[in-house]
């Protein structure tokens, strides 16, 4: 909300949540349910136009089940409050940033918590032929013209004190970014994707990438 900061005021933070709890409650319950009716209920008409029912099964799609969530932050600002909320779903964890006016939503903002994880890259190989499985059976998968497979020994340690389930991650070479392989082949080694962490394990495996030949320096990020 411009040069909003957090409320000091105990009293005040509970009486902006008790204020918009209904509006919060919609939109999680919205969610929650699949109405996207229930969740663009409060959203004013902005807002509707930015998550429309596309946006909103997308955002299913990305997400997945929620879980759990926790309202307790608010800002106060010139153009009103905020109430940020910590959502644990399937697939993310994430913060829903909601911006009220007088009645209405004014905006709506998702920024995902990336979990606490040190990954390392032990080694790397590119290869032009990958040793996988593709529906039950053993190939060598080779990649388009003027692409090369990046594969990475890496090691994750989760140093968080609860499980977590691994994030996508891209291959940031400058300013190009390569996705990982199809999920149709599974490589020989040990695949991360999708894997799930148990709380502070320790954990070696690869990754694969496809990338354009020639642009095999440079880093493992997460993906939004």
């Amino acid at each position: 909300i411009g040069s909003s900061k957090e409320v000091s005021s105990e009293q005040e933070r509970l009486a902006v949540l008790e204020s918009k709890n209904e509006s919060i409650e919609n939109l999680f319950n919205g969610y929650e349910q699949q109405n996207y009716s229930a969740f663009a209920r409060d959203l004013n008409d902005n807002m509707k136009s930015k998550w429309d029912k596309v946006a909103f099964l997308d955002l299913q799609n990305r997400f997945g089940k929620l879980i759990s969530k926790s309202c307790g932050r608010v800002e106060k600002g010139v153009a009103g409050v905020g109430v940020i909320c910590e959502a644990e779903f399937e697939n993310k964890r994430a913060e829903f940033d909601m911006k009220f006016g007088n009645a209405e939503i004014w905006g709506l903002y998702t920024n995902i918590i990336q979990p606490n994880l040190t990954l390392t890259m032990n080694s790397k190989n590119a290869t032009a032929a990958l040793p996988a499985i593709y529906n039950g059976v053993k190939t060598n998968v080779v990649p388009q013209k003027d692409s090369m497979f990046l594969i990475l020994n890496v090691t994750v340690k989760n140093n968080e004190n609860r499980a977590v389930k691994m994030p996508s991650y891209k291959f940031n070479a400058g300013k190009y970014n390569f996705g990982y392989l199809s999920e149709d082949f599974e490589p020989e080694c040990s695949l991360f994707r999708n894997s799930l962490l148990k709380a502070n394990e320790i954990k070696q495996g690869c990754m694969v990438f496809v990338i354009v030949a020639g642009f095999d320096e440079g880093q493992i990020v997460a993906e939004e």
